[in-house]
């Protein structure tokens, strides 16, 4: 007989969902000792569909402060176990989510998230997902961005302190009482007549620009540029 138990709205089956459920407890304790700024409000017009990107190991700061009046949002998520964690915190925070990958069920996830952009949903993709090349966006956001028309919305963050999982993400906790930038970059369209390689581009130095930005406004520097040497080694610039 399977046994189902309700936990803050998540029905709760296997070991991976229940350790989603704890994922979101425990986060919801931490948000509460965070000081923590969302910049960039302005570049939402609430209730407009978008889809919105940022870097597989800097989504746990865009999932805790992204700002509620502004879903519903489906989140595109790794088919992995380990996704199921994923997607079972999100929906507690009230995220809708589509299971794939750009390396499993490729097509049918993306075809599930254009099903939701046409349902009226914005939705939230990490361009270097599930497995990298990190900091690399794929072609899959301009794929959406093009067949859907929406406007493609870069977000940023910036932790003081941070606990840095070593996977191949560099996944981004921050430690209890530290301060996080949130940075809403400014929305942009893909032209259809972009080649997937310079629209891959375009997302990846957008998401670039809006993590400098989150880090300036975490330091006080009101022009921080990404120069060559930064450009040829992005991990040590986000460490």
């Amino acid at each position: 007989m399977v046994i189902y138990v309700n936990i803050f709205g998540c029905r709760v089956l296997s070991v991976h969902k229940l350790l989603g459920v704890l994922v979101f407890i425990i986060s919801r304790c931490l948000k509460f000792t965070l000081r923590h700024e969302v910049v960039g409000k302005e570049n939402f017009v609430p209730h407009k569909q978008h889809i919105l990107c940022f870097w597989h190991g800097k989504q746990f700061v865009p999932s805790l402060f992204y700002p509620p009046e502004n879903k519903p949002v489906t989140a595109l998520v790794s088919a992995s176990k380990d996704g199921q964690i994923m997607s079972t915190f999100l929906h507690c925070l009230g995220f809708q989510t589509v299971r794939g990958s750009s390396s499993r069920k490729a097509v049918s996830s993306l075809v599930m998230m254009l099903k939701a952009a046409r349902g009226g949903s914005s939705v939230a993709v990490t361009p270097d997902g599930p497995r990298g090349p990190i900091y690399t966006a794929k072609p899959g956001v301009a794929f959406l961005a093009t067949k859907t028309g929406l406007e493609v919305v870069p977000f940023g963050s910036a932790v003081s302190r941070k606990w840095v999982i070593q996977s191949w993400d560099r996944y981004e906790i921050p430690k209890p009482f530290s301060k996080c930038v949130f940075y809403i970059g400014k929305p942009f369209k893909l032209s259809p007549k972009m080649s997937p390689e310079e629209a891959s581009r375009l997302i990846s130095s957008a998401i670039w620009e809006a993590d400098l930005a989150a880090l300036g406004r975490l330091h006080g520097i009101s022009d921080l540029k990404l120069d060559a040497q930064c450009q040829s080694d992005k991990t040590t610039l986000a460490s």
